[in-house]
């Protein structure tokens, strides 16, 4: 059976284009998949939270179904959605891995990730990184009222999209795109699969391959894992 790979959605509301398409195609996945691997941000906002909010509570219900069908759900953080062991680590079939790492896929090892660690000079953004995943953070968002919450989740949606707009992605991070996957390649993945660069990128590195899966809101794009074999498509095919 099948593996999913798909990051980057930063859904925010139902009602919105690329919330309502990844419902459809997580609908498509019932008891056709093995594990969906969901490499971060997939919400715009999520923080140590004991209940969905009520926007993200259709995804969340429709990913307890794929459960119920028979798939599991490793789910690796991102940066727009972080201290999810409160809610989706108690939930019967969820796997939540902080930082990504190596799993197997059959007779493949594959290192995941969402990516946010793959330029390590980037020290602005690793403390950033840090306190948005502090126990600090993680009481507050897990105390503030659900108002103010939106609010951040708003906010941090406007900033997103700026960088997205000013970012030449495939010239910059390539490079360091494709030294992350050499070094895991070297010890011992046959694949890396990554998230963040909102850019659908599948390239061979020796007997290895790359995979920076795009996102769901301009590429609506993900990999999937068959008989060994990674193909990289998109939504509606």
């Amino acid at each position: 059976m099948k593996d999913i790979f798909l990051a980057d959605a930063h859904l925010v509301a139902p009602d919105d284009l690329n919330y309502q398409r990844l419902m459809g195609f997580l609908n498509s996945l019932k008891g056709n998949v093995r594990t969906l691997f969901l490499l971060g941000d997939i919400f715009e906002f999520w923080g140590n939270f004991n209940h969905p909010p009520r926007a993200y509570q259709p995804l969340t219900a429709r990913l307890e179904e794929l459960v119920a069908h028979g798939a599991q759900i490793v789910w690796v953080e991102g940066n727009h959605d972080f201290h999810l062991q409160r809610y989706f680590g108690r939930r019967p079939g969820f796997r939540i891995l902080p930082d990504g790492g190596m799993v197997d896929l059959g007779h493949d090892s594959v290192y995941i990730a969402h990516g946010d660690l793959v330029d390590p000079d980037n020290l602005n953004y690793l403390r950033l990184r840090r306190l948005l995943r502090s126990s600090f953070l993680a009481f507050l968002t897990g105390t503030l009222p659900q108002t103010l919450l939106d609010r951040i989740a708003a906010r941090m949606s406007r900033e997103s999209k700026k960088r997205r707009r000013s970012y030449d992605r495939q010239k910059e991070l390539l490079p360091l795109l494709e030294q992350h996957a050499i070094r895991h390649l070297k010890s011992g993945a046959a694949a890396v699969v990554t998230g963040h660069y909102h850019m659908p990128l599948f390239r061979k590195i020796g007997a290895g391959t790359l995979i920076a899966l795009g996102d769901w809101i301009d590429d609506f794009s993900y990999a999937e894992h068959d008989n060994g074999v990674f193909e990289l498509k998109r939504y509606p095919s």
